[in-house]
């Protein structure tokens, strides 16, 4: 998918978790294939060339990680929208992830969104070309987690609290994406010392 082609939808930040539900709500059986998953070990590195934080990906050295998309436990654009956090433009992507046992409509969705201003040279149509075809992980942003509390954590009714997120976290960095559902998290896009995080 060209994200920049793809329509871009209004999103209300306040909706944004209505989005992801939106989403969750289309996921069928053979969105993955089980038997050729691959889960690669996760693991938070710093981000380099200009992108401060850190960030969550696979491996590195297991690259290139989920080339043929039937191994991605993951679907790394499902939605291209644009919202505004603190008077400056987002653009969204829904992201639903794999979890054995579970009914697809139950599958968790994580909200990325990235100001719309990165990417290199300033310029979304660049920063959406390496994120679509230059990439196939989502290095989710590790580094500020108060978007993340903004939101209600589905499992509990409350929002999500800082200790809720670092523990997903946590289980994130191990390939378990289990108890993502409902979280809204900066991603980013960018490469490591040895090139991009593919």
């Amino acid at each position: 998918m060209d994200m920049t082609k793809f329509p871009e939808y209004p999103v209300a930040f306040t909706d944004l978790q209505e989005q992801g539900k939106f989403v969750q709500s289309t996921l069928t059986a053979d969105l993955f294939d089980p038997e050729k998953l691959n889960f690669a070990p996760m693991t938070s590195m710093t981000v380099l060339s200009g992108v401060s934080g850190a960030i969550l990906v696979p491996n590195v050295e297991t690259a290139p990680n989920y080339k043929d998309e039937t191994t991605a436990p993951f679907k790394k654009e499902m939605m291209c929208g644009i919202t505004e956090i603190d008077g400056e433009k987002y653009r969204t992507i829904q992201v639903p992830y794999f979890v054995e046992g579970i009914d697809p409509k139950k599958w968790p969705v994580i909200t990325g969104v990235i100001y719309e201003d990165s990417g290199f040279k300033g310029t979304w149509s660049i920063g959406s070309d390496y994120f679509t075809n230059r990439m196939n992980v989502v290095p989710w942003n590790i580094s500020d987690l108060t978007l993340a509390t903004k939101f209600t954590n589905p499992a509990t009714g409350e929002n999500f609290t800082e200790a809720e997120v670092k523990r997903i976290i946590g289980e994130m960095r191990q390939g378990n994406f289990a108890n993502t559902n409902g979280l809204v998290l900066k991603f980013d896009i960018a490469r490591n010392s040895g090139g991009w995080y593919e």
